[in-house]
């Protein structure tokens, strides 16, 4: 059992070390002035994923804009070309695509999170859309302007 897990420990460093580096050099341009961060979950974020060619991607993309605005985000065109250098990343690296026709791969502004957290919405995952409590994750990716610089993960 312990070699299996230190293989895909193994495997998923190795996937996660292709992501940020595809990440780097082709969002970092789309992003880098973006309060953004973009978070991997899933078997990648707990370290057992089987890569290449087995376990697909689950990213969250955060927005945090320095004026606190729970409704704010970036803008549409640039999210566009966000999310299709995310899904052409994902296609070149040969993983599955996303669930449900990409349903999940949206940005989630952390202040309307921070407001919903303590209502009828109680749990991050019925505000996410989807079931992350098992998760544990690492940061991909961060814009300049949510850190001060750009940053990988881990």
């Amino acid at each position: 059992m312990g070699d299996v897990l230190e293989q895909r420990r193994d495997q998923s460093q190795a996937g996660l070390d292709e992501v940020r580096a595809e990440l780097d050099a082709r969002v970092s341009g789309i992003i880098e002035d973006e309060p953004l961060a973009i978070y991997v979950t899933g078997s990648f974020g707990r370290m057992e994923a089987r890569y290449p060619r087995g376990s697909d991607l689950d990213l969250f993309l955060l927005y945090a804009p320095r004026n606190r605005d729970p409704d704010a985000g970036i803008d549409r065109l640039r999210w566009y070309r966000l999310a299709a250098e995310i899904i052409a990343i994902t296609e070149d690296l040969s993983f599955k695509p996303f669930s449900r026709d990409g349903e999940y791969l949206k940005i989630h502004n952390v202040w309307r999170v921070g407001e919903q957290l303590g209502s009828r919405h109680d749990s991050l995952s019925a505000l996410l859309g989807r079931d992350i409590s098992p998760h544990v994750g690492a940061v991909m990716f961060t814009g300049s302007a949510c850190c001060g610089r750009p940053r990988r993960g881990r």
